[in-house]
């Protein structure tokens, strides 16, 4: 992804959560309805440019932002990280995630 001129580039990690997480898996899964053999998603560029993303300025957002540096700059895998930016994401739409164990 890159940004237009003019833009923020705290979108880009913002970007990177919302498109790596169980919220847009389970919104492409309802508003597309588009998936290929054994249950894999096409993620073109007319679906991903209709992805929500949350308002920047909010502070679930900025706490989403300051995560994902946080977890770029660790360039070692944290699943504890991976998991609360996942939540985060969920909460910077209002929501919260069910888990089905």
């Amino acid at each position: 992804m890159t940004l237009r001129p003019g833009f923020k580039p705290d979108w880009l990690l913002l970007l990177l959560a919302v498109a790596n997480s169980s919220f847009v898996t389970r919104y492409y899964d309802i508003a597309f309805h588009n998936k290929l053999y054994a249950g894999r998603r096409r993620f073109m560029t007319q679906y991903v440019k209709k992805f929500p993303l949350p308002p920047l300025e909010a502070p679930v957002a900025q706490r989403i932002i300051q995560v994902v540096g946080e977890r770029i700059a660790n360039k070692m895998p944290d699943e504890d990280r991976e998991m609360e930016i996942d939540q985060l994401v969920w909460e910077s739409f209002g929501l919260v995630e069910e888990v089905c164990r």
